[in-house]
């Protein structure tokens, strides 16, 4: 019994880790030779997941971020190559979602911050620098 209920918790407890996905060609030891984008993600309650509002990425330049052979959900941090993405956000909070999709200009060595604002029945996503305040790229057409 007991190790039924130390398996159900690991399986509980594994899914509330944030995630980091790696792109293809971007070496995680030079910080200096890729751009890190980061989820404004909230975190507030705990063992309430539920109550937070969440933001994933689901795309990154068309290619789906789940991957569960490889054990790799959707992630809440991307360390990209400089260049130009295309990234699709999904906003989580209870029982709905809002998904959104920006283009951002990486350059290396800079992260990035996708935020989000909910207004009436809507939300707006965008991105900035980390510290700089003034939004970089522009949504999706």
């Amino acid at each position: 019994m007991k190790i039924l209920l130390s398996f159900m918790l690991l399986v509980v407890l594994s899914g509330c880790a944030s995630t980091n996905h790696v792109q293809m060609g971007v070496n995680e030891q030079d910080r200096s030779s890729h751009a890190v984008i980061i989820a404004d993600t909230e975190r507030d309650h705990g063992i309430f997941a539920g109550f937070d509002y969440r933001m994933y990425f689901i795309f990154l330049d068309d290619a789906d971020l789940f991957d569960i052979m490889r054990n790799e959900f959707y992630p809440e941090t991307l360390s990209v190559t400089p260049g130009s993405h295309k990234i699709v956000v999904q906003l989580a909070h209870r029982n709905w979602r809002s998904y959104g999709c920006l283009l951002l200009d990486a350059e290396a060595g800079e992260s990035y911050i996708v935020k989000r604002e909910l207004r009436n029945y809507s939300v707006r996503f965008w991105a900035e620098r980390v510290g700089g305040g003034d939004p970089v790229g522009t949504p999706c057409e």
